[in-house]
Order: structure tokens, then sequence, then C-alpha cells
């Protein structure tokens, strides 16, 4: 769009150099919000020597360019430095009667980093207001008042020619203290706290400034350029947004909004609850996430794999996402599947591959890392893509990949997921509860990585299930399956690997509640799980009527001591099966009163109740010294939820556990 070498668009087709005619009345929280490419969108503007248009660096080319895969390219407004002035028009001030509470956001690129870079303001000459912007590259927030001017300085800078997310926030508490913080891709960068008071009610001053400042007379300011690049959106909203929304890294996909997907472009003149408040609340420790990336480019994820650091370290370098295509009408198969290879620690999209082989249109819904080469399984089939090798930062970011078919395979199984553990690929399947039984299929890996052509191994498994990996901690190996139990939780199951039978579904051991929407698993060496939530994608969030009210748009990690030494355990720490307990439920499922059987070898103390999967005791039904060596007793399971529960029997030599389902 800009007459330098990454233009591909003529400049008499894109130049808007007057007024976008948008008349807006702010919403849903946004008292302002700049976007070049969706004019209906934006609040209305007045520019001069800006060039807007779509964008494309050229890295981006090949999935953004003419012709190229048919993924979106973002829009920008391109000042040059020396001329170029923006700002808003038609905006009426707002008040906020407590005091200054805003969040102030810019996606940019500079060219030029050097001195005072002006991004955001509203400071009109000798007036109070914000200013968003950079310092020889640093990204700080100011704002003056009356009372004084506080100041927030980020702790990173911003390279010119790097695309950059910036967003400020200010906090006043009503009572005195006000809080101004930075964040910078997706990272806290600042913050600072002073003791003020506000004239209330405190007024959010307009016009807004876009890489530009005003001087002179404030009834007539002089607009002077103050930034030199690109910018690609910016917003302003009257509240605190939620932290998940600020503190989770952004993929620079190459998309708009840097890969943050734009769930908050609704109209300004209605009312829709933003992106940010979907967010849900994080049931589990969450120590990393990204946001997933590709999902402005209606990609829908499935599949997560790890990859080690090549320096031997334990800990992952690199997450793989395999992803399939479906527009927000439901069509599938207009684009083809692609794996999103990223860094562990940043969370940027390092390359993106696109399958050429049988499962090129696939589902995509499984994916496994095994030396050098990845496995999607979709369809009853398991196809490998070595992987290439990495050329660094100015190296290829999109590549047709095709298959190695000697190493593709024909499975039993549906092939829903697939995951990789100690030379062997583990495959399964999701089957809801109107489907045939599901399994799990294993497949030893050969020296040279491709896998035997006949299972080894068929187990059970629970419905439902969307997601498997194994890991070996203390001479133990624990299995972890994921389902989503409803239309708004999710867990993580966890057995140990002697559980796993032919013919018999396993109970779980421990339960994990975990984001909604969750896909495939896969353990780094460390211990740590990652995985992602599908509950994100444009293709969910965007239907007239969403079965999914939840939004949880990222890729992310979960330490080991969360699903492993805290895992909600039952009571199996003691010896596992005492020789002299001996337990039976019946009914089992129960829909009302269940009689619970113990027989003892000899006289003992015994302590028997029920607990649910947190290990929360529900009934205390015996306690104390028992001489008979059979007794009975009665559980009323009238009041309890449906869902699984445990008796457990604790004598002085151990315990012993039985699942027990509830069913209405």
């Amino acid at each position: 769009m800009t007459s330098r070498a990454r233009s591909l668009y003529p400049v008499g087709m894109i130049l808007l150099q007057a007024v976008l005619l948008v008349p807006s009345a702010p919403g849903a929280g946004v008292v302002y919000r700049f976007r070049p490419g969706s004019p209906e969108l934006s609040s209305a503007h007045v520019s001069q020597n800006v060039e807007f248009g779509p964008f494309l660096d050229q890295r981006e080319l090949t999935a953004r360019g003419p012709g190229g895969w048919g993924f979106v390219p973002p829009w920008s407004a391109e000042f040059d430095g020396v001329s170029s002035t923006m700002r808003s028009d038609g905006i009426d001030p707002a008040g906020q009667p407590l005091g200054p509470k805003l969040t102030v956001e810019v996606w940019f690129r500079a060219s030029s980093t050097a001195g005072q870079v002006v991004l955001l303001s509203n400071r009109s000459p000798g007036g109070d207001g914000f200013v968003l912007g950079l310092s020889d590259g640093v990204p700080f927030l100011e704002l003056i008042s009356a009372p004084g001017s506080f100041r927030v300085d980020a702790v990173v800078s911003v390279e010119p020619g790097s695309d950059a997310w910036v967003a400020g926030t200010v906090h006043y508490d009503g009572s005195g203290t006000l809080t101004l913080a930075i964040h910078v891709n997706g990272r806290p960068a600042g913050e600072t706290e002073g003791i003020t008071a506000f004239a209330t009610p405190y007024t959010v001053n307009a016009p807004f400034y876009l890489g530009t400042t005003a001087s002179g007379d404030p009834l007539a300011p002089t607009l002077v350029s103050a930034f030199a690049g690109h910018i690609f959106t910016a917003v302003v909203r009257d509240y605190l947004v939620h932290p998940l929304y600020l503190a989770s890294g952004a993929p620079f996909d190459g998309g708009e909004y840097l890969g943050l997907p734009s769930y908050h472009d609704y109209p300004l003149d209605e009312f829709h609850l933003p992106m940010d408040q979907r967010i849900e609340e994080e049931p589990v420790e969450v120590d990393r996430r990204f946001y997933l990336p590709y999902a402005n480019d209606e990609f829908i994820p499935q599949g997560t794999a790890t990859r080690r650091g090549v320096e031997g370290g334990d800990e992952a370098d690199l997450v793989y996402v395999s992803y399939y295509h479906r527009t927000r009408e439901g069509t599938i198969e207009t684009k083809r599947s692609i794996v999103v290879e990223m860094d562990a620690v940043t969370g940027v999209v390092r390359r993106t591959f696109r399958l050429r082989g049988v499962l090129e249109y696939s589902h995509a819904g499984g994916i496994a890392i095994a030396g050098d080469a990845f496995f999607i399984s979709s369809v009853g089939f398991l196809e490998r893509y070595v992987i290439p090798e990495y050329e660094g930062p100015d190296g290829p970011k999109y590549i047709d990949l095709g298959p190695d078919a000697s190493g593709s395979i024909s499975v039993l199984s549906k092939s829903s997921f697939v995951s990789a553990f100690e030379d062997t690929l583990w495959v399964g399947d999701w089957r809801p509860s109107n489907d045939v039984e599901p399994f799990l299929y294993t497949y030893p890996l050969a020296s040279d990585g491709r896998p035997e052509r006949t299972a080894a191994h068929v187990y059970a498994i629970p419905r439902n299930v969307q997601g498997v990996d194994l890991i070996r901690r203390n001479g133990q190996t624990y299995i972890f399956m994921s389902r989503n139990r409803n239309s708004r939780e999710a867990e993580l199951l966890r057995f140990r690997r002697q559980q796993l039978h032919r013919s018999v579904v396993p109970t779980p051991d421990s339960t994990v509640t975990m984001p909604f929407g969750i896909e495939d698993l896969s353990f780094s060496p460390d211990g740590s799980l990652w995985t992602n939530s599908e509950s994100g994608t444009v293709y969910y969030q965007r239907r007239d009527v969403s079965p999914w009210q939840v939004f949880y748009p990222f890729v992310y990690r979960v330490p080991e001591h969360s699903i492993l030494p805290r895992a909600v355990d039952v009571g199996l720490n003691g010896p596992e099966v005492p020789v002299d307990i001996a337990l039976w439920t019946y009914p089992n499922p129960v829909r009302g009163t269940a009689r619970i059987t113990v027989s003892v070898a000899k006289p003992t103390f015994l302590k028997v109740s029920v607990v649910d999967v947190l290990g929360r005791q529900q009934a205390l039904l015996s306690e104390g010294f028992v001489t008979d060596p059979r007794m009975t007793m009665t559980w009323n399971a009238e009041a309890a939820p449906s869902g699984l529960y445990f008796v457990v029997a604790l004598g002085e030599q151990g315990r012993l556990v039985k699942p027990v389902v509830v069913s209405r």
C-alpha cells in the first residue's frame, strides 16, 4: 500500500487524504477506535498526507499477497514523519465520575524510534490528557492533569522496523491512589503509583491525535507530525481491560492486530460485550499463554505438540499447533490445513507450514513430534512430514510441505488425536455418547522414525476425549486425557498406565478442571503440559447463535506441579490395594441409594467415606474399630449431582478406593 518496496497496491486506489466519513457514538466501553481497513468500525478522522491501505511485509507475500495462500493482509495508516497528521472528528468528551480509568492501545511499526515519538494522545495545547509514545524506542505513558504529571516508562524498548503492541492503563481508585501501567507485546513492562486527587467528574478529552502533536492556539491548534511508520489499529476504552487480555503474548502472525483475535470490532453505536471481557478466568495455574495465531484468517486450532531445545534442555523451545480452515458460514476445504511453529518463550510465529498431502484439507485433529518429523492425524490416517531445517529470521516463513509417503499409514482408529511417547505413537478416537465406543491404539516407531503398520495394543478409553499424552515420573507412567464435559467446563483426566485395558474403560485417579475448549495434549520433558483451546475461534464467536459462551483464545502451558503432585488425589498415596480390605458398591451407577459392603480380614480401625473428584468429603459412612468381618452401609445419593465419586475405605495398613457414578 505504500510507495516503498512493500507496496503491492496502486496508491490511487487506496489514498484517503480527507475525512473518513463515519459518524459514530461510542459504545461497549470504546471511546475511540481507529481501524483503517474498516471505516464502518472506526471513529471519524481528519487526516493530512496519510496513506491508507493493505500492508504487506515481504515475509507475508506468500500467504497474504496476490495469488498467495488467501490469508487477509492487515491495513495500516502510513505516516511519513514530516507532514502526516491525523485527529479524530466528532467525538464528544466522556465523563468518569470517580476519576480516570482508561486503557489505551496502539498496534504499529515505527520506521524510526529516535527522540520523542507520539503514538496516541488526547492532550490539546495547555490542556490535560494522556500521551502514549516512545522515548528513544522506550514506550511510555504519561498523564497530565491539574494535580500534576505522572509517567511510567517501560523496561523494554521497541526496535525500528519491528511490529509492536503497546498498551497503557490509567487507574484511579477514587481514594487518592493513581496507578499507571504499561504492557509491551503482551508482557507487563512497567508500573508506577502516585497519590493525587481529581476533580469529578474526570473528563476524557477529545479530539484524539494519532501520530500527531498539537500546539499553539487551543481552539485552533497547529498539528505537527510526530511519528514515522505504520499504525495498524488504535483503541481507547474508558475501563480497565481484563488482565489476561494484556498479559498474553501476541503471535505476530502477519494479520490484523498482530494476531490478537479481532472480536472487539463491533460497531461503535451498538453495545456488545468487548472481547477482553469474554475471557474466562483460569481454573488451573497457567504460567505461559499466547494468543492462538490465524484466528482472524478463520483457522480452527486442533493439535498441540512441543519440541525440546536444541541445546539439550528439558523445556520446550517450540510449540506446534495444527489447524483446519472453516469460514464463518461453516464452509470447509476452502483453504488447506496448516501447522504453525511458535516460539515457546515469546509466542511469536516462527514458521507456518501448509499441508500438501492426503490430509491437506483435513480436520488436522492431532499432531505429534517424533525425531525430525511431525505426524498429523485425521480420518483414519497418520501422515508424516519431515520438518525443514530452520534458516533463521530471514528465511522463509510460509512453506508448502509435502509428506513422507513411506512414513504415512492408515490406522484402525478414527485418529482424532495423536501423541508420541517412548518411540510409540498413541492414536485415539473422539466419540460422543451417540457413537460407537472409542479406543486408543499404539503404533511403534521403527529406528528410521516411521510407524509400524499394525497396532501393537488397543485400549478402551472414555467418551469425548480430545487428546492424550503420557509422562513418566518417579517410576510411574501416567497417561492424561482431555475432554470437554459440557458447554462451559473442561477437564484433564489422569490414569496410571497399568489401568489401560482392551475391554474395560479406566477410571481416573484424579481430575483437574481446565479452560473450556481443550484440545490435544503435549508434555515437555520438564513435565509442563501444553494444550490449546478452540473456544476463541472466529467461527464460534461470530455466529448469530453460538453454543460456545466461553472465550479462552490461547495456546497455554500448565506447570507440572499443578497436574501431578497437586492433582486431585482421592487417597492413592498409601498402599494401593491393602490385602485385608475388600470393597463393593451396588448398584453402580447409582440413582438413589447405594449399598456399600466392606470386608476385613481381621479387626481393625476403619474409616469409610465418599469423596468427589476434588477430594472433598461428601459423606462419612463409618469410622471406628471394626470387629465384624463384613459390614454393609448405605449412601443416599439423592442430593448428589451427577458425576464421578469415590468410596474410600481407610484401614490401619492402607486404603482402598472404588469409583461410583451417580447418574440421573
